[in-house]
Formats: structure tokens, C-alpha cells, sequence
């Protein structure tokens, strides 16, 4: 899964991850028998896409033929080439007749089923936090998930939510409006190995609501000014709300029913990021959150998923350590709202936590992807602390202090694959007044990165977890030189650091 090196035009005729493909596919409403054998040899991001007569790629040859990513540390898995099966096997959304297919040898253990749902919609807070667990599910009791594809309905929007997983992997994307006359609901499709179809489908169904009855615009005898610049000029009504915080666009759609209509429904996101290209000339306006609490979001995510977002990340009582979070992208928001949202399920009151950037400088980062095998280092990231009562009854307060490091790290390919590890420096820890234990978890809605350390005197603690060039980790790095980390400190002795996310 090649993401944000090359563009997206280059890949778009070859089948490998077209998410236009995937939204105008019926493949998905078809492909329902769970147990159906297929030999699917998906590159899991290193050097193959999902094109399934290409030979062989770069990744991890494993025992069922799936080529896997890199940073792969099943061991059951052979490490090497091999994964070509002697025939080939087109894309899953391919629109021609295959004819009668030779037995897999993997019948009983590969196979895939879909789910075809209907009136329903996904809530996008609850879609994401599922999706968090599907990268680090029990492979022992739930099966092995190679690849999940999806087109859905979701709350708040009008426009299909385009799903595409491989491995840890993830990517969304807004595709087209729902037709008039089409049925909307979700349809997604899960492929892997010893799959248990009742725990992907239970938690995939808690993610879904019925879909909820959109009201025309109501008319008023006498509209206020704005509901007339609403009714008669909408472009320009969108075009002002840009100019709006967050939080005074959603006072502004509680003044009456034209304007929740307008700035709640559906239809407001759509139409709030027509107005962003029209102002902007295509380029998209970044979100924003300061630390005085100010957002700027609503032309990124719909509402609903902005007035969660800001009740979560009050609710979580981290502490941030930057003047203003950006936001790229609607995806980006939702991952950060996942955040706030399970810090808040942990209610863990010995526990304090922070949000903070590792950033390089651009030039760094250039040599750094220029010349093959080299190391880099972040800059020194500040501020953290942890704050209690000792016995005595006076506040004490330990600081910390760290850096992310990215090293050269050894690859068993054919021929060999460039990776990384990523490494933690702690600075300072032998002075602290007592041992604390801390887990650290990137924030980023196309990859998980999640790292735990046992004791804060340690001067290095190493990710399991190994990054090849094409990442999205990596491609983020090349594009924008920081990594957005959640840091939970808790100290030892007072019980476990609670689980996050499904992993630490």
C-alpha cells in the first residue's frame, strides 16, 4: 500500500487501490460466502499493490501467500519471494468472467465475506475507534484480516465514505454524492484468514445507526436576514461561515430552524467545502485547535463530529504542549476525536497525559530520505510532567524530556527492503522522585504506532514495529517533517497502565 509518494494519477489505471473503483463496485454486495477460497497475494506495502498476477514483490512470503509489510513479526510467516500462485488472479473489484477457477489449497482457511446493510449509516467517531481495533485484533481468537473495503452512508454527511484497510494501514475518502433514487446503506467486505464472522460483524453493527430522515429547509413567514441570505444566496452564506470559528457557527445555527437546517444538516459540509475550493482556488484551508480552546473545523468534519470532538477533548484533561494543533484533513480530526474519546473510557485518575510534536527541520529530512541507510534524530521535546501530593503532604512535580530517533534497521528480503526503527530517548529519568511507566501512541488516522515503556529511567526504548520508505508514517515525514504523539505517565505501583486502543 503505497501512500503519499507517488501520485495518485500514476496508479489510477493500473487496479491496484482505486478508492473510485471501490465506490462504483457492486463486487461488494456480491462477494458474501464466508470460507470462499482466494489466493490473494496483497503487497502489504512494500513494493506491491494488489494486482494479483504481478509475480512477486518485496514483502514477507507467508505461509497462505499474502505478501505483508515489512514491519511483519508474525512467526509463523516465511520471510522471502514466492507468493505467485501460476495463475492469475485479478483485483477483487474486477468486472470480467473468470470462468472456472482451480481449487486453492487455502479453501478452508482464506477466504472472505461481505456485509450489505441497507439503511443504515455509520456515526464517524464510532467507525474509527472500531477501525483502531481492527489493527490489533487476536489473531489466535478473531482470525487474521488482510484487506477490508467499504462503501458507506455516514452520519453527517451526504457524500459515501470510502474505506480501504490493508494490514495496519488505513485510508478514507469522500467519494461523490449519493444519486438520487440509490439506495444508501454500507457494504463492506472482509479478507483474511480463519475470519470470526460474528465478532466483525457485531462490532462493525455497533458503529451503524439507521439513517436518519433529512427535513426540507423549513420555510418562516418572516425569515430573519440571514435565513434570507441563506435561502436566496447560499454560495455566500457558506462563504461567510468560513470566516467563523467552530464554536460561533454552531451559535449561529441555533438561532432558528433555517439555520440549524443550515449549519447541522447533511447537506452544510458539502456545501461549506464547495465554498472552500471556490474561495480558496482548490486549495484546502487546514483545521485548527489553539490552546485557548478555539476551533476552527466545520468545513473539515460535519457538526455533529465537531461538537464530540470538543466535548472529548475537554473531557480528557490532556495537556497540550503546542501553541495550535493543524489539522490536514477531515481524517486527521476524527483520529484526534478517537483519541480524546478513549482517554475519556479509561477514567483513569493516577494516570496524566500529554500531547506533543517531534518535528525535524525540512533540510534534515531531505538529506535524511536523500542518502540510503542513514540515521535522524528529532528535536528535544519539552514540558511534560507529572504532578502529585507526596506523603508529606507538599506537591512535587517530575519533568520529562524526549526525543524520536530513526535508525537503519535490518531487513531479511530479497533483495533486502530499506526500513527504519523508531526509538525513544528519555532524558532525565534517573532524577526523577519515583519510577513511572508510559506508553506512547501516535495520533494520525492512516497508521498506528504504539509503544510502551516500563520504566522512565530507561535512556532508550526501541518500537517492535519496522518502517519501510513507502509507510505512511514515512510518506508523512517526507511531506510534513513531525509525528503527533498522545504520552500517558502513570507511576509504578499504582496498578497497570490501562489498555488503549486494543494494543497497550
Amino acid at each position: 500500500v503505497i501512500r503519499g509518494i507517488i501520485e495518485p494519477r500514476e496508479l489510477t489505471e493500473l487496479g491496484a487501490r482505486d478508492m473510485t473503483k471501490i465506490a462504483a463496485s457492486t463486487d461488494l454486495e456480491t462477494r458474501s460466502s464466508e470460507g470462499h477460497g482466494h489466493g490473494h497475494g496483497h503487497g502489504h506495502g512494500d513494493g506491491h499493490g494488489d494486482g494479483h498476477g504481478h509475480g512477486h514483490g518485496h514483502g514477507h512470503g507467508h505461509d497462505d501467500g499474502h505478501g505483508h509489510a515489512a514491519d511483519c513479526t508474525d512467526p509463523s510467516h516465511s520471510h522471502g519471494h514466492g507468493h505467485n500462485h501460476g495463475h492469475e488472479h485479478c483485483d477483487d473489484l474486477c468486472d470480467h468472467d473468470h470462468g472456472n477457477q482451480p481449487e486453492s489449497r487455502h479453501n478452508n482457511e482464506v477466504g472472505s465475506f461481505s456485509l450489505v446493510k441497507d439503511g443504515l449509516e455509520v456515526d464517524p467517531l464510532k467507525f474509527n475507534r472500531w477501525v483502531r481495533l481492527l489493527a490489533t485484533l487476536d489473531r489466535e481468537t478473531n482470525g487474521m484480516l488482510y484487506r477490508c473495503k467499504a462503501v458507506l452512508a455516514q452520519a453527517g454527511s451526504t457524500r459515501k465514505l470510502i474505506f480501504h484497510a490493508v494490514a495496519d494501514v488505513v485510508e478514507q475518502q469522500e467519494l461523490g454524492e449519493w444519486r438520487e433514487g440509490e439506495t444508501r446503506g454500507c457494504k463492506i467486505v472482509f479478507i483474511g484468514k480463519n475470519l470470526k464472522r460474528e465478532w466483525f460483524e457485531e462490532g462493525f453493527m455497533k458503529t451503524t445507526r439507521p439513517i436518519r430522515l433529512q427535513f426540507p429547509d423549513p420555510q418562516t413567514k418572516g425569515p430573519s436576514a440571514l435565513g434570507r441570505l441563506f435561502r436566496d444566496a447560499g454560495d455566500a452564506f457558506y462563504q461567510m461561515l468560513l470566516y467563523c470559528w467552530t464554536q460561533d457557527a454552531s451559535r449561529l445555527g441555533r438561532c432558528s430552524k433555517q439555520m440549524a437546517h443550515a449549519v447541522f444538516s447533511d447537506a452544510a459540509l458539502p456545501q461549506l467545502q464547495r465554498a472552500t475550493e471556490a474561495a480558496l482556488g482548490g486549495t484546502v484551508r487546514k483545521g485548527l485547535q489553539l490552546q485557548g480552546g478555539r476551533l476552527w473545523m466545520h468545513a473539515l468534519v460535519s457538526m455533529p463530529v465537531v461538537n464530540a470532538y470538543a466535548k472529548a477533548v475537554k473531557e480528557a484533561g490532556a495537556e497540550f504542549h503546542v501553541k495550535e494543533l493543524v489539522f490536514a484533513s477531515g481524517p486527521e480530526v476524527t483520529a484526534a476525536a478517537v483519541t480524546w474519546l478513549e482517554l475519556n473510557d479509561l477514567a483513569d485518575e493516577t494516570a496524566q497525559y500529554h500531547v506533543m510534536e517531534f518535528t525535524w527541520r525540512e533540510e534534515t529530512m531531505d538529506k535524511f530520505f536523500a542518502v540510503p541507510g542513514s540515521s535522524t534524530s528529532s528535536g528535544l521535546v519539552t514540558g511534560a510532567s507529572y504532578s502529585y501530593v507526596n506523603d508529606l503532604g507538599d506537591h512535587e512535580e517530575d519533568r520529562f524530556k524526549f526525543r524520536l530517533l530513526l535508525k537503519p534497521a535490518p531487513s531479511d528480503t530479497d533483495p533486502p527492503i530499506e526500513q527504519h526503527r523508531i526509538s525513544i530517548q528519555l532524558v532525565g529519568g534517573k532524577t526523577s522522585s519515583q519510577v513511572y511507566m508510559m506508553s506512547f501512541h501516535s495520533i494520525h488516522p492512516e497508521y498506528q504506532l504504539h509503544m510502551m515503556v516500563d520504566d522512565n529511567r530507561m535512556p532508550f526504548v526501541e518500537s517492535d514495529a519496522v518502517f519501510h520508505k513507502w509507510h505512511p508514517l514515512m510518506a508523512q515525514l517526507r511531506t510534513m517533517p513531525r509525528l503527533r504523539l498522545l504520552i500517558r505517565v502513570k507511576p509504578d505501583g499504582s496498578g497497570p497502565l490501562d489498555t488503549m486502543c486494543g494494543c497497550c
